[in-house]
């Protein structure tokens, strides 16, 4: 409130002092005081005026006030957008960077043998699989091929687990001695718990990458949609073939979490294709048409 708005009480007063004396005077009915009567006439105009004035001022400085308030609130709200889409930019660009440093680690030459080497397995696998069960349908077909994989993989790990073993001194020197002659006498020739390691480790290079991807969708750190669509595949099929030596690796190590997150993202990826299916097979139901 500005000082003459303040003081307006004693303007009042002032006004009122001046109306009395007013009065007195024309109740006198002396020409001087008639023009005192006019000089207080004059001086409360002029008091009016100026609180007229300060409350219009007043009023504009309010308005002045909220307008300013209300620019600055507006351009608060639109810096805190741009940096919100800004931040939302950068998340977006990290996703993007890191799903293509995955892809490039997928398409890597070493993964690119890994699954090569899965594959052929695989394939042997079904060769045989189809001479011992010519005439089994193509579940159980699968069933005995995943079956017959696990079988294979814990045998390479039984024998590559060989190399663990514990030594002392003397198995030491001897086995330093084996080395040393093997690379005289030839050195081609492979001990067998290292031709079942390097084989092993071959075909299971990849779990080490489904993990780090699995767990990453799991904390939200990548987009899950994203990652199904690119490599829900990858996970079913590979899953389906190594699970039963998962379940080996599991026993062994007493860890109960080995792969896990890969279990469960491969879990997901099927019940969100049931879900999937059951929708499709509802629509059909509800349009006539029927499932087949």
């Amino acid at each position: 409130m500005t000082p003459l708005l303040e003081n307006a009480p004693d303007l009042v007063s002032i006004l009122k002092r001046l109306a009395m004396d007013a009065d007195a005077a024309i109740t006198l009915g002396s020409y001087p005081d008639w023009g005192m009567l006019l000089v207080a006439v004059a001086a409360a105009a002029i008091g009016l005026r100026q609180v007229r004035a300060a409350i219009t001022s007043n009023g504009v400085a309010r308005d002045a006030a909220r307008t300013q308030a209300r620019t600055s609130a507006d351009a608060a709200r639109d810096q805190l957008k741009i940096a919100a889409d800004a931040a939302t930019l950068q998340a977006e660009v990290a996703r993007a960077t890191l799903i293509l440093e995955i892809d490039r680690d997928f398409e890597s030459d070493e993964m690119q043998e890994c699954r090569l080497a899965l594959r052929a397995l695989h394939n042997e696998l079904k060769a045989y699989s189809i001479k011992q069960q010519p005439n089994c349908s193509n579940e159980t077909r699968e069933t005995h091929i995943n079956a017959l994989f696990g079988e294979y993989l814990n045998k390479l790990w039984a024998d590559f687990k060989q190399s663990d073993r514990e030594v002392d001194e003397k198995s030491i020197v001897e086995l330093v001695n084996l080395h040393m002659k093997k690379a005289d006498a030839n050195p081609a020739v492979i001990q067998p718990h290292e031709r079942a390691g390097a084989h092993y480790q071959r075909l299971t290079r990849i779990f080490g990458w489904m993990e780090r991807v699995a767990f990453m969708v799991h904390r939200k750190l990548l987009p899950k949609d994203d990652i199904v669509k690119l490599y829900d595949a990858v996970f079913v099929q590979i899953v389906g073939w190594v699970f039963e030596h998962i379940r080996t690796r599991r026993d062994d190590s007493g860890n109960k979490e080995y792969m896990i997150e890969t279990t469960l993202l491969r879990d997901m990826i099927l019940q969100e294709r049931a879900d999937r299916k059951k929708e499709e097979e509802a629509k059909l139901l509800s349009s006539g048409k029927g499932i087949y």
